[in-house]
């Protein structure tokens, strides 16, 4: 359930990051190769438009990066605590959820390094 949907939501997250960039990284080189370098390109952009930070400044500002740097590595950590939560469930008895005896839910094990780290 829980951690089902976590990783479903990451891996969204770290597809539309990657398309973000992609796309960024495709006009950044379309007008490197126009104008012949994108140092040049950029003070034509800056005189043009303030809309184009993105370009002006070098890497990508908008969309998901506007609201954290590196959307990829914050997804990545939530695939880890996914994964660290599909193993606190394959470990836990078939009854847990019912029982609610939580002293038999083993909460540390290996994969919480994978996130820790």
């Amino acid at each position: 359930g829980i951690a089902a949907t976590i990783f479903l939501f990451a891996l969204c997250i770290e597809s539309m990051a990657d398309n973000q960039q992609l796309q960024f990284q495709n006009k950044k080189h379309a007008i490197n190769s126009v104008s012949g370098t994108f140092a040049s390109a950029t003070k034509s952009i800056m005189a043009k438009s303030a809309e184009n930070k993105d370009l002006v400044d070098g890497f990508c500002q908008s969309g998901l990066f506007a609201i954290v740097r590196k959307p990829n590595y914050a997804a990545e950590q939530l695939i880890w605590i996914s994964y660290y939560l599909f193993s606190v469930a394959a470990s836990a008895p078939a009854t847990w959820p019912q029982s609610q005896s939580q002293g038999t839910v083993s909460w540390v094990n290996w994969s919480m390094g994978g996130f820790i780290l």
